[in-house]
């Protein structure tokens, strides 16, 4: 499934948790903000699939954690090129 399409798959209950987790991740990660082109699409994943936000919403920190995403959100190419 294209992520584009996603999020036409989700319900207004979905669409809630998403904008939840969203904002609930401005919150905790302030410096890195809201990066409309990839977060959007990434927690989208996670809510079509998992029931409960605060799941989802550990899940979405974990995996921003656990592959580096973060970096890549930061523009810190040389890090992750290090990392490859």
């Amino acid at each position: 499934m294209k992520s584009s399409n996603l999020h036409a798959t989700l319900t207004d209950k979905q669409h809630k948790t998403l904008e939840n987790i969203l904002g609930a991740f401005i919150l905790y990660r302030p410096d890195i903000g809201y990066i409309p082109e990839s977060m959007p699409n990434l927690a989208a994943a996670l809510v079509h699939h998992l029931e409960d936000e605060s799941i989802v919403f550990r899940c979405f920190i974990n995996l921003l954690h656990s592959y580096h995403f973060l970096t890549f959100f930061r523009g810190e190419m040389s890090e992750i090129k290090w990392r490859v």
